[in-house]
């Protein structure tokens, strides 16, 4: 273009922040101040989302600099975004100070202190702000009660997301499928599983979320029933893309009940969805071989792992210690010592139980000597 003027640059800045190309965006940004162009609402609001998506805390306080040395200070558009910058930066105490200090609010700036508050797990604040909302006569929408429902996890929070899912319903939300996602996430977290799998049943379009959060809190409450594996062939049947969060939920839950029929299969599934293995689920398949008590399976599936942290040495120590092989467990130990990896409190318990179900009376003392006197770990 010949001649540029702020509509020209904001329109970049803009388009570049929209689609997610963060460091062109600033970058843009930064061309046009000096270009000696002045940024309007728009560019400052575009910017400050580009430092929000890069976390770069220090470019965007020197934006909040400008805006306030400049005429948008007072911006409605321009502080929500500042509070977002900060709230998604970490700094809450910086986002509540310009939170309380904006003359007028919108829900777009209540969504971003209270969405602040969840995504840094200060749940009660999250929920403090939206009350808050709520007694200003604000109407809340689906990114706000997405945002609390996030806080809201544990069992302290169960009698809470009854109410707040009851809101929804009053409020004409109960069949948004983002929030359907919220309260299956939710319920599960606070070990309310089955009523996280109504709310899946009552679905009309399921998606991999909402599946995943479901399978997820099934294996993390240990609940084993046919309703997990009816949901998973379900999964199948509708071609959901299977990830690697749910292949590894799927392979604990058959380690937990030693399913090694059905662990086989989600290992066919895993090199057919997954076929380069990660560290998780290399740790899951080890795992769920060694409790099945198919050990060399479990140490094949060990030694194809390219890598390997601390956890993948103590699930196979573990199943060697489980299955008699107190020495084999003893040898892994020590050649995980010449790796260089440091073992943690659960690999000493697993090579104490190895020791103690093979009769090795002085390898079991010398790993609880070494636990404190090398590693620092009390008994």
């Amino acid at each position: 273009m010949p001649e540029r003027n702020v509509v020209s640059w904001t329109s970049m800045v803009s388009g570049y922040a929209q689609s997610g190309n963060y460091e062109k965006a600033l970058g843009v940004f930064l061309e046009m101040r000096r270009a000696g162009v002045r940024a309007n609402q728009f560019g400052y609001g575009s910017a400050l989302k580009a430092c929000t998506g890069l976390r770069a805390l220090g470019v965007g306080v020197q934006i909040q600099g400008c805006v306030l040395k400049g005429r948008f200070g007072e911006n409605l558009f321009v502080r929500s975004a500042l509070v977002d910058f900060h709230a998604k930066c970490g700094k809450m105490e910086d986002a509540c100070c310009v939170f309380e200090a904006m003359s007028e609010r919108d829900l777009v700036s209540w969504n971003a202190i209270i969405g602040g508050y969840a995504v840094q797990d200060f749940g009660e604040d999250s929920l403090r702000m939206f009350q808050k909302m709520m007694r200003e006569g604000m109407v809340p929408d689906c990114f706000t009660f997405g945002s609390v429902l996030r806080g809201l996890a544990g069992d302290s929070g169960l009698v809470r997301i009854s109410q707040m899912h009851g809101l929804m319903m009053q409020l004409g939300f109960g069949s948004h499928r983002s929030l359907s996602g919220s309260l299956i996430n939710a319920y599960a977290k606070c070990g309310k599983v089955e009523s996280a799998h109504r709310i899946y049943r009552s679905m009309i379009k399921k998606d991999i979320m909402c599946s995943t959060a479901l399978i997820n809190g099934y294996a993390r409450e240990g609940n084993y029933s046919g309703g997990v594996l009816d949901l998973f062939k379900e999964m199948i049947v509708m071609n959901m893309r299977l990830d690697g969060v749910i292949l590894c939920s799927m392979l604990n839950i058959c380690a937990n009940v030693a399913s090694l029929i059905f662990g086989r299969q989600i290992h066919a599934l895993v090199f057919k969805h997954q076929p380069s293995l990660d560290v998780a689920l290399g740790n899951a398949l080890v795992d769920m071989y060694a409790k099945c008590g198919e050990i060399e399976d479990a140490n094949h599936a060990f030694d194809e792992m390219e890598e390997k942290n601390v956890v993948s040495w103590t699930s196979l120590i573990s199943g060697y210690g489980r299955n008699g092989h107190g020495h084999k467990a003893i040898a892994l130990y020590r050649e995980m010592e010449r790796e260089g990896l440091k073992p943690n409190d659960v690999t000493f318990l697993s090579l104490l139980f190895a020791c103690s179900h093979s009769g090795l009376t002085d390898e079991g003392w010398e790993c609880f000597s070494s636990m404190y006197s090398k590693y620092n770990i009390m008994p």
